[in-house]
């Protein structure tokens, strides 16, 4: 499953590098990479009620919100 997420995730976000972990039962934990040198990580629950693209859409909220955005703010 963290190929898949990691994949789809790569697919959208062309220019960051990503990876994917598996941790424990439906946890994952989401490596962010901007410009080879900062490394941003969080825990994702992957909720099974859910549709794999659904769990995508959650997870890129929370890059935008949590890693790109303040990444940018920064650099300002």
């Amino acid at each position: 499953m963290e190929l898949e997420i990691e994949d789809k995730l790569q697919e959208i976000y062309k220019n960051l590098k990503i990876e994917v972990k598996f941790k424990d039962f439906r946890i994952y934990e989401i490596n962010v990479t901007i410009n080879n040198e900062d490394i941003n990580y969080f825990d994702y629950t992957y909720d099974v009620t859910l549709t794999l693209d659904a769990n995508i859409s959650i997870i890129e909220k929370i890059i935008d919100n949590k890693i790109i955005l303040p990444f940018f703010r920064r650099e300002e």
